[in-house]
């Protein structure tokens, strides 16, 4: 089964340390599980591959947003969402403790442990990154982009623009350090990303079914039998024949399609 079942029900098993005033990168998860960790750079953990039949899943990156001020996820200050991501793209120092682990499985799903608080009600969301990324990454830079070559040169033509805008389809290409002739210091752009309401799993607005004082795992539903699956994965994670432990339900992104939540209470 994917690795990442086996880490919500560990979650679930400790959930009552979600809880608590410490921060999520300071709490006492179940190392077995975890291949790497990490802090001040993407991602926060890497749980170890996992075997599925004659097949190998699981690695899952995990990346922990805290807030302590509402129902609002943290920026993102280092990486952009996704739901995807390539294993060369991470730092030498997480790639060293995944080990061999490393060469498997070149494209990693991504999740976001998110936690909330609110009037002392706290929400946790173990959340699969496509609820945040709606559209690719390059398409999100380049038409941002794009936008301030509208604002600021109105009069250029749309085809210098989209030539313009082009370059920065990965971030890494304006995120390097750059070192201007005659200045006395480097200059070195930093993206930081925002979640918008509909974005946003805590919001009770647009997802009530994501309850005060509850633990959530969020995973995308793409095809029938999906949700079927995913109840069974941490059913057997569990070590429970029926679906007792936890709710489930269908949230409907407005612009991802549907997510099944599996939900226990933290209390």
């Amino acid at each position: 089964m994917s690795s990442i079942y086996l880490f919500f029900a560990s979650l679930m098993g400790s959930r009552s340390m979600l809880l608590s005033d410490q921060a999520l990168d300071e709490l006492d998860y179940d190392n077995r599980l975890l291949a790497a960790r990490s802090r001040g750079q993407f991602p926060d953990m890497v749980l170890h591959l996992s075997c599925d039949g004659d097949s190998i899943t699981g690695g899952e990156l995990i990346e922990l947003k805290d807030s302590k001020s509402g129902y609002g996820v943290a920026s993102f200050n280092s990486t952009i969402p996704t739901g995807k991501k390539p294993i060369a793209t991470l730092g030498k120092a997480v790639l060293q403790q995944m080990g061999a682990e490393a060469a498997v499985l070149p494209i990693r799903e991504v999740y976001y442990l998110v936690r909330g608080r609110q009037a002392r009600r706290v929400k946790v969301c173990l959340t699969h990154g496509s609820f945040f990324e709606t559209v690719p990454e390059s398409t999100l830079l380049t038409e941002a982009f794009r936008k301030v070559l509208d604002e600021g040169l109105p009069e250029m033509n749309a085809e210098m623009k989209a030539k313009i805008a082009s370059v920065f389809t990965q971030r890494e290409a304006f995120s390097q350090t750059r070192d201007v002739d005659k200045a006395s210091v480097k200059l070195r752009f930093r993206v930081m990303t925002e979640v918008k309401p509909e974005g946003n799993p805590l919001n009770p607005a647009r997802y009530p079914q994501i309850s005060d004082d509850s633990l959530n795992l969020i995973v995308p539903i793409h095809r029938s039998g999906d949700a079927r699956r995913a109840v069974e994965r941490l059913c057997a994670a569990l070590g429970y024949a029926k679906p007792t432990p936890f709710k489930m339900g269908i949230i409907k992104h407005p612009l991802n399609g549907r997510f099944l939540v599996l939900q226990c209470p933290l209390t």
